[in-house]
């Protein structure tokens, strides 16, 4: 097995089984249990195999997973190294809001999780969520409400509003809490819709579990005093 992993023309033929099968509709619903030993065996090749085994298979991987979008339980085994989070990137940030539309979020969540760590591709994720979440005609205010209900949104985006009994989306919420990591530099966006809040908004916000995780998540960025006071006095 170690003279496999240690070899770069070997390994990539190991994996390339994960597309056939991902296209099968009979097996679509297992790619993220396909995936995640596969991303575990390339965790152990040597570092002179990594980059082209991660470029010759992953690639491909995710070409076929994104088109079918099953993949909101994958967990990138390889998301240390920057260069694979560009490839990453390159497959899936493009699809932000066909994710969404689709219902998978976690998908979106994993990304920004992961570039906020590796710190890289920040400003692309800013604004591919932002974009993703609301409509050119729309004003940016509208960008953490969205995300707050983003199954409601997407359910209606041509005529929602804010919906005042409903429970936060989960991973909206989860969303909106790695954003308020990022530079505040970046999420100019973000910090202008929280701030911009309605003041029943905002206490509606503060009584949701994952709204009042928005709310400290804000009030623990880097954002400025005067910004975080307008939230906190409303």
């Amino acid at each position: 097995m170690n003279q496999s992993l240690g070899d770069p023309h070997l390994l990539p033929a190991r994996l390339t089984f994960l597309p056939k099968i991902a296209t099968s509709p009979k097996t679509s619903n297992t790619i993220s249990h396909l995936s995640n030993p596969s991303l575990f065996a390339l965790s152990l090749s040597p570092s002179l195999c990594y980059a082209p085994t991660f470029a010759a298979s992953f690639s491909e991987i995710c070409k076929v997973v994104a088109a079918i979008l099953h993949i909101g339980n994958v967990e990138f085994k390889a998301e240390e190294a920057d260069s694979s989070m560009k490839l990453i990137w390159k497959e899936l940030g493009p699809k932000f809001k066909e994710l969404l539309e689709l219902e998978k979020p976690g998908v979106v969540d994993s990304i920004l999780a992961a570039c906020e760590r590796l710190q890289t591709l920040s400003h692309e994720c800013c604004h591919a969520l932002s974009t993703a979440v609301n409509l050119d005609s729309e004003s940016p205010s509208f960008i953490v409400p969205h995300i707050q209900f983003l199954e409601s949104y997407f359910r209606d985006k041509s005529s929602w509003k804010w919906p005042p009994y409903d429970k936060m989306h989960v991973l909206g919420c989860l969303m909106l809490q790695i954003i308020f990591r990022y530079p505040m530099q970046l999420i100019q966006p973000f910090i202008m819709s929280l701030t911009s809040m309605d003041t029943a908004h905002v206490l509606q916000t503060a009584k949701d579990a994952g709204g009042v995780c928005v709310i400290e998540a804000f009030l623990s960025s880097d954002v400025s005093t005067k910004m975080k006071l307008k939230v906190v006095t409303k």
